[in-house]
């Protein structure tokens, strides 16, 4: 059998649709619209161009958009390339050339540095989820455009073979720079 960490998502979301998978706030997501938002955002990547083995930076801190980028970065069958919200343009810069990231989700909160670096390395494909409270910035797209909607003729995300790389996780800085593999 061939697996992607995602499927355990569309697994539970047959077992357990109605419990909840995500706590947040005085709020909860379930496992079937864990699914069906990852399944989107899935859809709205392969919309933009990307492709399996494409690598997507993601810069969240601890907010629903965060799961549902990262499974639906998986289902598109591309690569998670986790960053650090605290990060500034040079380790930014230097984390998206060095994992050869095509787009980037940043939040509102990193959005100017990210910015910077996006510009540095010519990636032209930055999605911003808004915060409350954080400051507004006015780069990249909104989020929840590449939350596509799906209809009945869309094609089901292809199984993508276990073998594949799901993330690459660079570390903090205390050990040096990482360098990805090409």
């Amino acid at each position: 059998m061939s697996l992607n960490i995602a499927s355990l998502v569309r697994e539970s979301a047959k077992a357990y649709p109605d419990k909840p998978a995500l706590l947040f706030d005085d709020d909860a997501l379930t496992f079937a619209e864990v699914d069906d938002l990852s399944d989107r955002l899935a859809h709205g990547l392969r919309a933009r161009g990307l492709r399996p083995g494409d690598r997507v930076a993601l810069q969240l801190p601890n907010l629903p958009q965060f799961v549902i980028a990262y499974f639906g970065i998986l289902k598109a069958g591309c690569v998670v390339v986790p960053m650090n919200v605290l990060l500034k343009a040079p380790e930014i810069t230097h984390q998206l050339m060095d994992s050869g990231a095509r787009a980037l989700i940043t939040w509102s909160g990193s959005a100017w540095e990210a910015n910077q670096a996006a510009k540095e390395t010519g990636i032209d494909q930055v999605y911003l989820v808004e915060a409350s409270g954080a400051p507004g910035a006015e780069v990249g797209t909104a989020f929840d455009e590449l939350l596509t909607n799906l209809g009945p003729d869309d094609p089901p995300l292809e199984q993508i073979d276990s073998d594949d790389t799901a993330a690459l996780i660079y570390p903090s800085g205390a050990i040096g720079r990482r360098k990805a593999p090409k």
